[in-house]
């Protein structure tokens, strides 16, 4: 079938409402310059499957792979007007719904970083060997994909683009300390307790037509699970310590005027990677959602320019990989709360003995003397 060709205009037009019928959801459809095929693939875990789309160029020949991954709420679905841009270009442009959000499987709301990334494992096994391969992350997507990277610096990657990433809290959220140890104390065990994302939707885009196609569509998940949060936390904590370990080339792109995510911890990981080819573009006023924005025509330009700089030098895919899922970094930080959690649980024993004590015997100095240096060094033995 035939699908009108979409021209570059400043906003895009939505490629995802002309997919939406029914017999568009599965299958192959051929366009003017491209081809189209939309089915479900096997995920890691008990009877998942993910959506995936695949944007095939049937009239340029292939300069390279592009994987697009999706931000937090969204799905694949919302980037079919931006990734067919660059399948015009002759990019072969790969999308995924991670788990738990759009058509994909598994429950809503509690995915974890660990499961996504190997979501996007998934969608690499679907492409072509033998051309260079980069990766886009919105978001989320933009931890995810930098997450994968610092954590696998054997995959034949070529490049990574990291649009408004999440790598830091937002700037409108001041969450207090004690909300941030609860969360990472107790979030495996309230996995299952939604709470909103508190995420203002219109700090998303400028564009009100797009704003009130997000509203519409039922897709978007607004919610995330306790065990979901915790395991963004540590991420974001992780990606930023781990930032001198990601040696691919990168380009990073934020609006200084993003309240969901904030370009100062963008331009934190970029100032601290380690890559000997990295890129950083701010700009001035842009939103979160800056690829449904007037930028986008910018954006891709951008895009494509730095891609195509890099592919006649690029390494070559090929799937003869294994993906590293946890940064060696948790093993430390669970270590770590676990001792604190036993410190405070030992001075509040110390506490408790030492009231009853001076309840019993007021003047019993020795016994405090005794009572003390038993309590340091039992600090100490815990702090190591």
């Amino acid at each position: 079938m035939e699908v009108r060709v979409i021209k570059n205009t400043s906003f895009p037009v939505d490629l995802n409402t002309v997919f939406s019928e029914d017999d568009k959801f599965l299958g192959t459809f051929e366009c003017k310059e491209y081809r189209l095929t939309r089915k479900f693939i096997e995920g890691k875990g008990i009877a998942m499957r993910l959506y995936y789309n695949h944007m095939e160029p049937i009239v340029k020949p292939k300069k390279a792979t592009l994987i697009i991954v999706h931000g937090f709420g969204e799905h694949s679905g919302k980037f079919l007007d931006f990734g067919e841009f660059f399948v015009l270009q002759g990019f072969d442009v790969h999308f995924i719904d991670l788990r738990g959000f759009g058509y994909s499987g598994g429950a809503r709301g509690v995915s974890v970083i660990e499961d996504m990334i190997a979501d996007i494992e998934m969608c690499m096994r679907q492409v072509q060997e033998g051309l260079p391969l980069f990766l886009f992350g919105h978001s989320l997507g933009g931890l995810l994909v930098t997450s994968l990277g610092a954590r696998n610096p054997h995959i034949k990657i070529a490049g990574i683009i990291a649009n408004a990433p999440l790598l830091g809290l937002p700037k409108d959220r001041n969450i207090d300390i004690f909300k941030m140890f609860t969360l990472k104390l107790v979030g495996d065990f309230l996995g299952d307790i939604v709470a909103n994302s508190m995420i203002n939707l219109t700090a998303l885009t400028q564009n009100d037509r797009f704003l009130r196609t997000a509203l519409e569509d039922k897709l978007m998940i607004p919610f995330l699970g306790a065990k979901m949060a915790k395991s963004m936390l540590w991420a974001i904590e992780m990606i930023q310590q781990q930032a001198k370990e990601f040696k691919f080339p990168i380009f990073v792109m934020h609006g200084n005027s993003d309240f969901v995510t904030n370009h100062l911890d963008s331009i934190n990981f970029y100032e601290n990677c380690s890559s000997n080819d990295k890129k950083i573009k701010l700009f001035e006023g842009g939103y979160h959602q800056m690829q449904h924005d007037h930028q986008v025509g910018e954006i891709q330009k951008l895009i494509v320019e730095w891609m195509d700089e890099r592919v006649p030098h690029s390494v070559k895919f090929d799937k003869n990989f294994k993906v590293t899922y946890k940064s060696h970094l948790q093993d430390n930080f669970a270590r770590s709360i676990k001792r604190n959690i036993m410190i405070a649980v030992a001075l509040v024993v110390y506490l408790i003995l030492l009231k009853k004590i001076l309840q019993k015997f007021p003047s019993a100095p020795l016994l405090q003397k005794i009572l003390f240096p038993l309590f340091y060094s039992t600090l100490k033995n815990l702090k190591q």
